[in-house]
């Protein structure tokens, strides 16, 4: 072998090794751009989700009304609270409560203040035949609209979504002129609920 084809067989290795760590680095580069996407993607969705992730509402407690009358049903006191643990607060903040049967009951506090915590009383006809569902939405001081379903996730609800969050139903009782408690309507203060210190 000459020195000049070993030259060229040294050029030709060196130029293949080149080539393959150039197309190594490549990759190793796009991976890191991958990463560093997927990161910048969930950031963002952390900001997007940053106060609407700080608001819920729940049972707090069903209990027996002490109050029957004759052979009337007894009524059932079911606890609702919702609560803002944002520094900002949420406004058209609607709360729906379904007690299956005995039907669904829509409170309207309308804004959730900073660290602000209201409870609200649902007088169901009778026992709740299985767990009360609680759903909560509201809009962000973004702007955006929300809504936390009885599972806990969030979401960003459809405009028919939003319309059944406001809506009561009867439940088993053919209208709400004939429901027990949906009858006598709503109170200022009933909608509010209570504000909750500690």
């Amino acid at each position: 072998m000459r020195l000049a084809d070993l030259q060229a067989w040294l050029t030709a290795i060196g130029t293949v090794i080149g080539a393959i760590g150039t197309v190594g680095a490549f990759a190793v580069a796009l991976y890191l751009l991958s990463i560093q996407m997927r990161d910048r993607r969930a950031d963002a969705q952390e900001r997007l989700l940053g106060q609407a992730r700080l608001v819920a509402a729940w049972i707090a407690d069903i209990s027996e009304q002490p109050y029957q009358k004759d052979g009337d049903p007894v009524f059932y006191d079911i606890t609702v609270h919702a609560y803002n643990a944002s520094t900002e607060p949420v406004y058209n903040v609607v709360i729906k409560t379904e007690v299956g049967v005995r039907g669904s009951f829509v409170r309207r506090p309308f804004v959730l203040g900073p660290g602000d915590r209201r409870e609200f009383s649902i007088v169901a006809p009778g026992y709740p035949r299985g767990q009360p569902a609680v759903a909560i939405s509201f809009v962000d001081s973004a702007g955006r609209q929300w809504m936390r379903r009885p599972t806990g996730t969030l979401h960003q609800p459809l405009p028919d979504e939003l319309v059944m969050q406001n809506t009561e139903e009867p439940g088993a009782y053919p209208s709400i002129a004939e429901h027990p408690t949906l009858k006598s309507g709503h109170t200022l203060d009933l909608d509010r609920g209570r504000r909750v210190t500690g």
